[in-house]
C-alpha cells in the first residue's frame, strides 16, 4: 500500500461550513498536517505509533495547548506520522489570562470588542 501522499490522486474539498463563525463557542475536531505531508512526527511498528522527537515536541505542544489558552479544553487526540488528530472544546465562559496573547476573540463572548486580532481554527494553509 502506497501512502505517499499524491496531489495529482489525493483530492479532497473543504468540509467547512461557509459564513460559520469557527472561533465561537463549542467542539471542534481539528486536523493539521505536516509541511507536505511529510513523515516527521514517527512512525507506526506493529499497530503502535512511536513518536520521533519532534512527535514528542508536537505532544507536548498541543497539551500545553489549553494551558496557555483559558478558551479551549483539549480532548482526545492523537498523533500520526504526518498529522495530529483532536477535539478542542471553544470555551466562552473562561475569564482571566494564563499567557503571551489572551485576547483570541475580538468580543471575547461577551459583544464587547477589543482591539487584538481574533485568532480562528478555521485558518489553515496549503
Amino acid at each position: 500500500m502506497n501512502t505517499t501522499y499524491n496531489p495529482a490522486i489525493h483530492h479532497r474539498r473543504s468540509i467547512r461550513l461557509r459564513n460559520y463563525d469557527y472561533g465561537q463557542a463549542g467542539y471542534y475536531y481539528v486536523t493539521i498536517c505536516t509541511h507536505k505531508k511529510r513523515h516527521m512526527l514517527g512512525e507506526i511498528v506493529d499497530s503502535q505509533m512511536n513518536l520521533s522527537d519532534m512527535g514528542v515536541i508536537v505532544e507536548l505542544e498541543w497539551k500545553r495547548s489549553e494551558v496557555i489558552r483559558n478558551e479551549i479544553i483539549i480532548h482526545d487526540f492523537v498523533v500520526m506520522p504526518n498529522h495530529l488528530h483532536g477535539i478542542v472544546q471553544i470555551n466562552c465562559d473562561s475569564v482571566g489570562a494564563k499567557g503571551p496573547s489572551p485576547l483570541h476573540s475580538p468580543y471575547l463572548c461577551t459583544g464587547a470588542p477589543v482591539a487584538r486580532p481574533r485568532s480562528f481554527l478555521s485558518r489553515h494553509r496549503e
